[in-house]
């Protein structure tokens, strides 16, 4: 019996000695592995890696921490899903940003023909969709129901990501907003800025009384938008003694930006210069003043504008050909207005010939799509005038200065960078579609 027992306890020792051999083996090899690169890559039953769970709890840090120790950014789970599908459809913008600065593939397709795209133009994440595109997503995939994301955002009513597809140059759109409150003119009542960065749909400004017990403000304005500044024609009377606090807030259907400032703190001081040439008025007063209302022309008091007003006489509605009442008048204007500005030459820096038009362009309600269009229009009318008072009037007069007009002549279209008002401040869009002949003076 004492021999059976210690076999047994010499058997139960050479088993316990090799178990602890072993176990220190195990901990060895793990502490190894583990000075080398932590294991992340073991998958779950369903064949998902540690990341894919990572984000479904939505835990960043983890994933950081995942990813710097060298984890497979785009390894795919038992449905195709790789973790920048996941971090999508959980609508988890700062690891969809994380993930694609770590070099994600965002073009991957999931086992339900789905991209990434796909599915945030599905779930409406405009910020997600719009960082996609602008990491190179591509827009003309289609899913298994033969739905594009221009289908989905469409749906959705998200029509910033579809100006974002059908735009060949999205680098503003890429750019989250940023707007400055910049001035307040007393002269014009307007107040004005700058867009910065990205691009805003909408600019609303309003002003508020310091010292008013109303809870309302004392003004609200929609600013007008062209190209990277917004400017907003204010209506109400700004008292000089009462505090006033403007607010701005520029959006479009993913960013919010908003500027806040003194009334005091961004007015502009108004300085009054007159700017003339000498005589030059009445000479041009002189010469024209017969032809004025035949022509529906004006000029300003300084004689420095000529302004033919009247559009049907001038073109077209939308074209840039040059109606023949308008060369008859060209015919009789132009040669005896450049010998009577002949005489102050010394004081003329150039001679611009001016295409505007009004800030509204067919059906188009897009101010950035209205103001291209406007200053093609614009420059394509004062380049037909030009042309044709070079061609077909200058050339042909001997006493005409060739060399001297050749130097300053040119000809701009402005758009609806200087729109003509009315009585009550508001666009007047008849009188601001014309073509004026303008004169810079020399600044000594």
């Amino acid at each position: 019996m004492k021999s059976l027992l210690s076999s047994l306890v010499v058997l139960l020792l050479v088993f316990t000695g090799c178990s602890s051999k072993q176990d220190s083996d195990i901990t060895k090899i793990d502490n190894k592995n583990n000075e080398e690169k932590v294991s992340n890559s073991d998958s779950d039953f369903i064949s998902e890696l540690a990341l894919h769970d990572a984000i479904r709890a939505k835990d960043i840090e983890i994933v950081k921490d995942l990813i710097s120790h060298g984890v497979e950014i785009d390894k795919k789970d038992l449905y195709g899903y790789t973790p920048l599908h996941l971090a999508v459809r959980f609508g988890l913008y700062d690891i969809v940003d994380l993930l694609i600065s770590k070099g994600a593939n965002v073009n991957n397709v999931d086992d339900y023909e789905d991209t990434p795209l796909l599915d945030s133009t599905r779930n409406s994440t405009n910020d997600i969709s719009r960082l996609l595109l602008c990491n190179g997503a591509n827009s003309n995939v289609m899913d298994k129901h033969d739905m594009k994301p221009i289908h989905n955002a469409s749906k959705n009513n998200d029509l910033y990501i579809v100006e974002m597809i059908q735009n060949k140059s999205i680098i503003n759109m890429c750019e989250k907003l940023d707007i400055t409150l910049d001035s307040y003119s007393q002269k014009d009542n307007k107040i004005c800025g700058k867009i910065e960065k990205g691009i805003a749909k909408n600019i609303k400004v309003t002003i508020t009384d310091e010292n008013s017990e109303s809870l309302k403000p004392h003004e609200e304005v929609e600013a007008q938008i062209i190209l990277d500044t917004y400017c907003a024609q204010l209506s109400k009377e700004i008292s000089e003694n009462n505090p006033y606090i403007v607010t701005v807030i520029g959006t479009n259907s993913i960013d919010k930006d908003i500027e806040s400032s003194s009334l005091e703190k961004i007015k502009i001081k108004e300085v009054k210069q007159e700017v003339f040439i000498e005589g030059l008025y009445e000479d041009l007063v002189k010469e024209f003043q017969n032809d004025f209302d035949t022509w529906n022309a004006e000029l300003d008091k300084q004689g420095l504008v000529f302004r033919f007003k009247k559009q049907e006489v001038l073109f077209a509605n939308g074209s840039s050909e040059v109606k023949q009442a308008f060369k008859d008048i060209l015919d009789e204007f132009f040669p005896r207005y450049i010998k009577v500005i002949e005489k102050y030459k010394d004081e003329i820096l150039d001679i611009r010939v001016e295409g505007h038009t009004s800030s509204s362009y067919g059906v188009i309600k897009d101010e950035q799509v209205k103001y291209n269009k406007n200053k093609e229009l614009s420059e394509n009318r004062a380049k037909k005038v030009y042309d044709y008072t070079v061609n077909n009037i200058v050339n042909s007069q001997e006493e005409i200065d060739k060399e001297w007009l050749n130097k300053i002549y040119s000809y701009h279209g402005m758009s609806y960078d200087d729109l003509i008002l009315n009585e009550l401040g508001e666009e007047d869009e008849v009188q601001s579609r014309r073509v004026e002949f303008r004169i810079n003076k020399k600044i000594n």
